[in-house]
């Protein structure tokens, strides 16, 4: 919503783990009003985490391209996960901010225990924090196992280079 804070897009992600009544919610029960500070510090720590605190407040739609990526991350990250999927999360991304992107992930692991499952074109990245890849071409599994092994195996060479075996 680029119309809204990024503090206020995070908040969104805090949402899937409201448990409350309409009741509830309508009356402002001290129940409702604990979730909403829980949530609003949910929020708050995301938004830390992918290192946006500088522009909590600031629109959505004034970000550079990079830092609504993180954004979204951020909105992910506030629903709490013990898995994160991401979908071409460097699609777009200059090499500085993959690399960033990549430190981030790489510590969401390290220090938050969290399980990443990443679906990547950008193969440095992939490299670079992956224990395990996996390699389709043409929604066929071509590969799998450890990524400098993978990104040596002549099929998925000849497969990223449009070669053929």
């Amino acid at each position: 919503m680029p119309g809204r804070t990024v503090q206020d897009n995070v908040l969104l992600g805090t949402h899937g783990r409201v448990r409350l009544g309409f009741l509830q919610d309508m009356l402002g029960t001290p129940s409702q009003r604990r979730l909403e500070r829980e949530m609003n510090e949910a929020a708050m720590e995301a938004v830390a985490t992918v290192g946006l605190t500088d522009v909590r407040d600031r629109l959505a739609g004034s970000l550079s391209y990079g830092q609504l990526r993180l954004m979204e991350i951020a909105r992910a990250l506030a629903g709490r996960p013990e898995l994160l999927l991401l979908d071409e999360p460097a699609a777009g991304l200059n090499s500085r901010e993959a690399d960033r992107l990549g430190d981030l992930l790489l510590r969401l692991v390290s220090e938050h225990g969290m399980g990443i499952v990443l679906v990547e074109h950008n193969l440095g990245l992939v490299r670079r924090i992956s224990d395990q890849m996996y390699v389709l071409n043409l929604g066929r599994l071509i590969a799998g196992g450890a990524p400098d092994n993978v990104t040596r195996d002549p099929v998925v060479i000849a497969a990223y280079t449009g070669g053929t075996i």
